[in-house]
């Protein structure tokens, strides 16, 4: 499935992707890791788990190809990691 097809049938993707497209490194603190955002509690991880995937509420979206895309794309729209732990 594609994110537009994703987003067509749970429209509150839509609002995960932009406010990953928001996410900026300011470049002004020591580091910035991507991986924090996206995994910290109640963020986007634990967000889009409830979106698609498994855990979703949409049988058309109980998918690990669901999970998948949708992960893949928000994870990408973030800024890359920089001086942390990651790297």
């Amino acid at each position: 499935m594609t994110m537009g097809e994703l987003c067509a049938i749970e429209p509150r993707l839509t609002r995960l992707l932009e406010e990953a497209r928001a996410m900026k490194d300011d470049g002004e603190s020591v580091s910035f890791c991507a991986n924090r955002i996206f995994y910290a509690k109640g963020s986007f991880k634990e967000q889009l788990s409830k979106l698609v995937g498994f855990d979703a509420e949409k049988p058309e979206l109980q998918s690990m190809e669901a999970y998948d895309a949708a992960y893949d794309e928000v994870y990408r729209l973030l800024p890359n990691c920089r001086n942390c732990a990651c790297w």
